[in-house]
């Protein structure tokens, strides 16, 4: 329901025959509200699934960053968060597809705001991660780490960020954008 409501249409028409075509089922979840990628990353059975792909835009990649964090905190009996905690990394892997306003995760993770190139991108990964690797030219299906920080308030903890984070300047620049 974020960005351009697009998610769908660029999912059945451009994403859903390449995963086809690569051997990949997927269990599709259309969010309808804000935070319901998160929440349903809290109960969901990550021990049958290779990875997380996010449709949608840089919200929805943050939505499901908080989601698989706050479930890998409840997997290893993490119950707060303290300022110089290390974060556990989560046990899956996220795929992103364009679908957004601005994409610039996707941007800076492929290069591109294509999703055909991001399907491609995440079926060579899995591929790769299967360990059926053919050697090809290029950065295709490569995997991208990714800094996750935590924001406090004093000890209490406000957020993750996975993005951008700042104050002054550039807050005065995303407002016009």
């Amino acid at each position: 329901v974020g960005g351009k409501g697009k998610a769908k249409r660029i999912y059945s028409k451009k994403v859903a025959p390449i995963f086809d075509l690569a051997g990949i089922s997927t269990e599709v979840i259309t969010t309808n509200r804000q935070n319901h990628a998160r929440d349903t990353l809290r109960d969901y059975d990550l021990s049958k699934v290779d990875g997380v792909v996010s449709i949608g835009g840089d919200g929805m990649y943050t939505e499901i960053v908080h989601g698989l964090m706050n479930r890998t905190l409840t997997d290893h009996n993490i119950d707060q968060l303290i300022p110089e905690m290390v974060l556990p990394q989560p046990a899956v892997r996220i795929g992103i597809i364009p679908a957004g306003s601005t994409d610039t995760v996707a941007c800076t993770t492929y290069g591109t705001r294509d999703a055909e190139t991001a399907a491609l991108h995440i079926v060579i990964g899995k591929l790769c991660h299967d360990g059926n690797c053919v050697f090809i030219f290029g950065c295709l299906g490569d995997e991208t780490a990714v800094d996750i920080a935590t924001c406090f308030s004093g000890n209490r903890f406000l957020k993750y960020n996975v993005s951008m984070m700042a104050y002054g300047f550039y807050g005065d620049c995303i407002i016009n954008s």
